[in-house]
C-alpha cells in the first residue's frame, strides 16, 4: 500500500511539471515570462499589460495572478509619487508631464477593469485591484498645461523676428492640443503662423552640360520634383510658402533672364527683393549620365491545329 502511494505521487509529481511545462510553452505563459523581465526592469506598466494578456487566455493562472497585483502596485505608485514630485516643481512645462502622468494611470486602471473575473488562486475569493477614477484631475492637468502653452505663446508673439512667431505658433498650436478650443489660441495660432512663414523660391537650375533639349527641359522637372517631394510633407508645409512657377517666370522676364536663365548672387538678391522671399534656391546641372534600357528580342513560334470542318 505505501508503495502505491509512493507510485501516485511520482505519478502526479511527473504530471504537475509536464503541466507547468506546457504553461512555458503557451502563450500565456510566454506572456507571464515578459511579464516577469518587465518587472524585474521596473517597467510595471508593460508588466501590467503583459499579464492583464496572459490573463485574458487563462485567468485561472495562478503565476499571471500574483505577479500582477505586484506589479499594478507598483506602477501606481510610481506614477502617483511623479505627480507628487511635479506638483512641487517649478518648471515651465512640468503640466505636460503630469497629463502624461495622469494619461498612464487611467490606462493601467482601463487595463485591470477589462479583465475577466479572476479568483485568487490562495483564499478562492475575487481579486480586487482598488480602481481610482482620476478623469478629474486629468483635465484639471490639461487646463494648466494649455495655460502653460498659452502663456509661453503670448510672450514668443510679442518679438519681431520670423522665428519666434514661428515658436509662437506651435505653443498656441500645443494648446489646442491639450484643450481644443482653448480661449482664442486657434486665432492666435493662425495669426503666429502667417507671420512666421518663410516664402522661398526655386530658380531654374542652370543647365552646363552643353545638351539642353535632348532630354527635354530638366530644369523645370528638377524644379518640380524639389516643390512635390516638399509640398508632400505637411509639417513642411505649415511655415513654408514656395513662390509659384508663373510668378517666377514674370519676374525672370522683367529681368530679361526668361532665356539665358543664368543668375548670378547678385541677380538672385534683386529678384529675391522683387518676390518678397527670404530665400532663394539656386543650382547648375554640370552633367548628365543617361543609361538606355536593356532590351532583349527574342522571337516566338507558335503552332496550332485549326479545325474547319467536320465529317462523319
Amino acid at each position: 500500500m505505501g508503495r502505491n502511494r509512493i507510485v501516485i505521487s511520482l505519478v502526479m509529481a511527473i504530471v504537475l511539471s509536464l503541466t507547468y511545462g506546457c504553461a512555458i510553452f503557451m502563450e500565456y505563459g510566454k506572456l507571464e515570462k515578459n511579464a516577469r523581465g518587465n518587472y524585474g526592469r521596473g517597467n510595471y506598466d508593460l508588466a501590467v499589460s503583459d499579464c492583464a494578456a496572459a490573463l485574458r487566455l487563462n485567468p485561472d493562472y495562478g503565476k499571471a495572478q500574483a505577479l500582477i497585483k505586484d506589479a499594478f502596485r507598483m506602477a501606481v505608485d510610481g506614477h502617483e509619487s511623479r505627480i507628487r514630485e511635479l506638483n512641487h516643481s517649478s518648471g515651465k512645462f512640468r503640466w505636460d508631464e503630469v497629463v502624461s502622468e495622469y494619461e498612464a494611470l487611467i490606462k493601467l486602471h482601463q487595463t485591470v477593469k477589462s479583465l475577466p473575473t479572476l479568483t485568487d488562486k490562495e483564499t478562492g475569493e475575487a481579486m480586487e485591484f482598488g480602481v481610482a477614477d482620476y478623469t478629474q484631475d486629468l483635465a484639471a492637468a490639461r487646463m494648466n498645461a494649455a495655460e502653460a502653452h498659452y502663456q509661453e505663446g503670448l510672450s514668443l508673439s510679442q518679438s519681431d523676428d520670423a522665428d519666434s512667431h514661428k515658436q509662437a505658433a506651435k505653443e498656441f498650436k500645443e494648446t489646442c492640443a491639450f484643450c481644443p478650443g482653448y480661449k482664442d489660441a486657434e486665432e492666435l495660432y493662425e495669426e503666429e503662423r502667417q507671420a512666421g512663414i518663410k516664402r522661398i523660391a526655386i530658380i531654374p537650375f542652370e543647365d552646363k552640360t552643353g545638351k539642353e533639349g535632348k532630354y527635354g527641359s530638366l530644369s523645370d522637372i528638377i524644379v518640380d520634383d524639389v516643390v512635390s517631394d516638399i509640398m508632400r510633407d505637411p509639417d513642411a508645409m505649415e511655415f513654408l510658402e514656395i513662390i509659384s512657377r508663373d510668378q517666377l517666370t514674370q519676374v525672370l522676364q522683367e529681368q530679361d533672364l526668361g532665356q539665358s536663365g543664368i543668375v548670378d548672387s547678385q541677380t538672385a538678391a534683386d529678384i529675391g527683393k522683387v518676390l518678397g522671399v527670404h530665400e532663394m534656391v539656386t543650382g547648375k546641372i554640370s552633367q548628365i549620365i543617361y543609361i538606355p534600357p536593356a532590351t532583349v528580342t527574342k522571337n516566338v513560334s507558335r503552332e496550332k491545329e485549326v479545325a474547319t470542318g467536320t465529317e462523319s
